[in-house]
């Protein structure tokens, strides 16, 4: 199914049967305005996401604020009204609620709510590129501080450090995303081999691309002497940091007292190279690839080190995942929400939108810097869609003559009711507090002082 197709088709459907199952909404309620939506207006919708992401702002409302001329954004709402766009955010959806089986049922899914996104980008993301040779795997958090079972913290990632956890295979060059997989609560994870989770893990993502000579980088709670064999026998290279309670590591590896600051111990093993080497402190590598010799390294200021080959092996592999991360919060719109799902999804597109910049700059004849190209990542899907404009310039005179002549007086509005002003109320844009006074003669509401004098003197009395 096609993306567009598959988010109209679910906004859609939960947008009715959230109407059919609430029938007596209040009057004011905003539900009561929906109208099914299409891929025109969708693509518009997901435009303007992304838009908010390079224009960032505090609050939904503050895009469409006329108030503030020098805060002022008019393509938003010249591209759709703030209670449209509202409409949309409410009723997003990307699957079927009806169709999730309860949380006690053996087969649920915990990923149910996004899993057609997930498996599309997958799909689309390992179709449309062909990773170099130095790959990652890390984990990455899409930042969310809800109340839920897949909540995870991080205490060493700076771009998130709470929110449900992901492994990624990520290019180490450019940080190109091929696949991710989502890390489950324990009731939900999939029985694991002997070998362990990590391993399952490295497995599970490297898998299709054996036998091509990647070099994986991998941090140390993924490093084995099983995963590195294996790869190894299939045709990867592996290099990473390891822990020292690792099973198999040789005790001369494992002991640190020995070892002055700049020294190292290496051993091999068939094509396994360990390495305990004294920087900072003592740090173990893993390696299928590396040798135990030094290299000159030059450093960003230009003077030059030594430094053992497995080091700077580890270097160029490692940190593809953390590169994407960093691209993507660039111009993420990070807006809060208290359902974790939408998080993920709008995370996922934020992905997908770094992923497309990569390849329009692999393929691309003409050099594009990424803010360029997320200017047209916006303005395409929108297109020449537009229906929260206004018509601009001096407000025709007659229906509403009676407000500028005659006398007004103001009153309190009866039965304790409340209506937005009309002047500081901003119209339909207004999202504030109510007021209880109005004029009966032009049966709006306005505030007792400037803005009655404004709207009963003015022409154009949002002056």
């Amino acid at each position: 199914m096609d993306f567009w197709h598959l988010l109209v088709e679910q906004t859609n459907h939960y947008a009715q049967t959230y109407l059919t199952q609430n029938p007596n909404l209040p009057p004011y309620s905003r539900a009561r305005a929906w109208t099914d939506t299409d891929e025109v207006e969708m693509k518009a919708f997901l435009g303007l996401l992304l838009n908010m992401g390079l224009n960032q702002k505090p609050t939904i409302a503050a895009y469409w604020d006329e108030t503030n001329s020098s805060q002022e954004t008019p393509y938003f709402r010249n591209v759709m009204t703030v209670n449209r766009f509202k409409l949309l955010l409410q009723f997003f959806h990307v699957s079927d609620n009806a169709l999730i089986l309860p949380r006690d049922d053996p087969n649920h899914d915990p990923l149910h709510k996004f899993r057609p996104v997930l498996e599309m980008f997958n799909n689309n993301f390992a179709s449309n590129y062909n990773l170099a040779r130095d790959v990652s795997i890390d984990e990455s958090l899409a930042g969310f501080k809800g109340r839920h079972m897949m909540v995870n913290y991080i205490k060493i990632k700076k771009h998130h450090q709470w929110g449900p956890k992901m492994y990624i295979l990520a290019e180490s060059s450019t940080g190109y995303v091929h696949r991710s997989v989502f890390h489950l609560p324990k009731k939900y994870q999939p029985p694991q081999s002997q070998k362990g989770q990590p391993y399952d893990v490295c497995m599970k993502l490297m898998d299709g691309h054996f036998n091509k000579g990647h070099r994986l980088g991998v941090d140390n709670y993924y490093t084995s002497i099983d995963l590195c064999s294996d790869l190894h026998q299939k045709g990867t290279y592996c290099t990473g940091t390891v822990r020292s309670n690792r099973r198999g590591l040789p005790p001369a590896v494992k002991d640190n007292k020995m070892l002055r600051k700049g020294e190292h111990v290496s051993l091999r093993k068939g094509a396994i190279l360990a390495v305990n080497f004294h920087d900072r402190k003592c740090v173990k590598f893993l390696s299928t690839l590396a040798t135990a010799k030094t290299e000159i390294a030059q450093r960003r200021i230009g003077n030059e080190f030594q430094r053992l080959s497995v080091v700077g092996l580890y270097n160029s592999t490692m940190g593809g995942v953390d590169l994407s991360d960093q691209l993507t919060c660039e111009y993420a719109d990070g807006r809060r929400t208290v359902k974790m799902w939408k998080k993920i999804v709008f995370h996922l597109i934020d992905k997908a939108a770094v992923n497309s910049c990569i390849c329009f700059q692999k393929n691309g004849k003409k050099v594009v810097s990424r803010y360029s190209f997320m200017i047209r990542l916006v303005e395409e899907p929108i297109g020449g869609y537009r229906s929260g404009g206004r018509k601009r310039g001096r407000p025709s005179t007659g229906a509403n003559d009676t407000r500028l002549i005659g006398k007004h007086f103001i009153r309190f509005i009866p039965d304790r009711k409340r209506k937005k002003c009309m002047v500081c109320g901003d119209g339909e844009g207004y999202s504030g507090t109510r007021i209880q006074t109005y004029c009966p003669t032009c049966d709006v509401g306005l505030c007792i002082g400037e803005c009655d004098e404004r709207y009963h003197t003015y022409v154009n009395y949002k002056l």
